[in-house]
């Protein structure tokens, strides 16, 4: 986190801050490590309650396929 000063010499510090938006982050990464898994749908799972936290646009189609059916 970074500080900027503002435009005038009266302003206080304000901060600044970065968002990075990886999309699929962990399921990019799980691809990297198991190539095998280069063109299947992915989705990466919490340690310990098992709620999805990543999954792969793919998986989202698939999914949506299999609602409609």
């Amino acid at each position: 986190m970074g500080y900027s000063n503002g435009t005038g010499p009266d302003c206080a510090l304000m901060p600044i801050f970065g968002l990075i938006d990886g999309n699929s982050f962990y399921c990019s990464c799980q691809r990297a490590f198991e190539p095998k898994l280069k063109r299947r749908p992915v989705v990466v799972l919490s340690n310990n309650d098992g709620c999805a936290i990543a999954r792969t646009h793919d998986y989202v189609e698939l999914q949506d396929a299999v609602k409609h059916c």
